[in-house]
């Protein structure tokens, strides 16, 4: 689709703002809530139906 939004490695990307070693931090732990928390398909359909709504309102 040459109009899709597409958001992904949000989880990576959390986590190259964490030092790895960094003390309190189970960075293990912190990885499976992202990663549990991360649904970019859900967030790709709420994308795309904001891009299709704001193009039949122009």
């Amino acid at each position: 689709m040459q109009n899709s939004v597409s958001v992904q490695n949000t989880g990576d990307l959390i986590l190259t703002l964490v030092r790895p070693n960094a003390k309190g931090i189970d960075v293990g732990k912190l990885k499976q809530n992202v990663l549990y928390h991360n649904q970019p398909h859900k967030l790709n359909r709420i994308l795309e139906s904001k891009l299709n709504s704001s193009k039949t309102l122009s």
